[in-house]
């Protein structure tokens, strides 16, 4: 569906037409889209050709906006949101024509998406950019600089962090979906005590090291999770706000296919529902043929270690002197524990 929804006047005194292109979108706007975008921003963990063609709709909600002259797209921008929790979205996809920049195009049709956003019931977007010239024109929108290269826009900014990660009891764990791309987005660029977040993708707290990527976090943890047959698990608060996510990725190498490596994380203020959702994960696991699991922890995450070690997973090695954080040298501790869906089971009935 196509909403043309506003004229906007370029500094130039150019009049630019501003379209909201809601996903699946016409074979023809598909077309415009791919060629417009696909090169500056089409990559195999976020693809531009799937959005557009309605890839990731059943869970989430995508949104395009197109700046246009005489019918000639000049510029773009993006958000999608999750369809069960639509007040919070990632945002990208910026491009303007080379020969349109500098003229106020980007600006226009971010302020339309935004309002649009905020028009839908939006309260919270993120983004991330390395670049200096994009910073600016998102801050004179309303993002301010969260952590690393992330910057937000928040409709309620006063104690946000608080208020969003604030502690609930009713909680659920299931399987991870597409549309869990913009919780699972506020969770890992939130700057966690913990130092590792997932380390098989090199994924560490923004507290440590600096955050660099945000909506592209995502999309290449559940698709290689996917595509190794793997197990991706959410836990989410009564909200239906991602608190906590556990995977266990199959080893590519056929002689070890039939074991996997468990990564996990959880807000601080979620850790007494760890086990509920490693219980959760490895049971599935369980269920697909894996025999054994690792799990690949710093030294200086004490606390992680507690929670696999209360699971039985023994500590089977050590690299020494593996990180430097700040200045000080911690391990790599690798775990491991045989599972099968007989034993999980009986253990959860002690």
């Amino acid at each position: 569906m196509i909403k043309e929804l506003t004229a906007s006047m370029l500094r130039t005194g150019e009049k630019m037409i501003v379209r909201a292109v809601s996903c699946p979108s016409s074979d023809a706007d598909q077309k415009r889209m791919r060629e417009f975008l696909a090169d500056a921003f089409e990559s195999e963990d976020f693809s531009i050709e799937a959005t557009v063609r309605g890839d990731y709709e059943k869970t989430s909600r995508n949104i395009f906006f197109t700046g246009e002259i005489g019918g000639k797209m000049i510029g773009s921008s993006w958000y999608v949101v999750s369809k069960a929790n639509p007040e919070m979205g990632g945002f990208g996809e910026v491009y303007t024509e080379p020969n349109w920049r500098g003229k106020g195009v980007a600006a226009a049709v971010c302020k339309v998406a935004i309002d649009y956003f905020l028009a839908s019931g939006g309260k919270t977007l993120y983004l991330a950019t390395a670049n200096p010239v994009a910073k600016r024109i998102y801050e004179r929108i309303g993002f301010t600089t969260y952590t690393g290269n992330v910057m937000r826009y928040l409709v309620n900014a006063d104690k946000y962090d608080e208020i969003y990660f604030s502690f609930d009891m009713n909680c659920r764990v299931r399987q991870a979906v597409w549309g869990d791309l913009p919780g699972v987005t506020a969770l890992f660029t939130y700057p966690h005590p913990w130092l590792i977040k997932d380390y098989q993708r090199g994924r560490f707290s923004s507290r440590y090291v600096h955050q660099k990527r945000c909506v592209g976090i995502f999309p290449p943890i559940f698709y290689e999770v996917q595509a190794q047959d793997g197990i991706c698990s959410i836990l989410e608060n009564s909200r239906e706000c991602a608190m906590g996510m556990a995977t266990i990725t199959p080893r590519r190498n056929p002689l070890e296919s039939h074991t996997g490596v468990l990564d996990f994380f959880l807000h601080e203020n979620y850790l007494n529902h760890a086990k509920r959702l490693l219980h959760f994960t490895l049971e599935e696991s369980a269920k697909k043929g894996t025999k054994g699991i690792s799990v690949f922890l710093s030294s200086f995450d004490r606390q992680k270690a507690s929670i696999i070690e209360e699971l039985g997973f023994r500590k089977k090695g050590a690299i020494t002197n593996h990180f430097l954080l700040k200045g000080q040298f911690c391990h790599l501790l690798i775990y491991y524990k045989d599972i099968n869906k007989g034993s999980m089971k009986r253990k959860e009935k002690r």
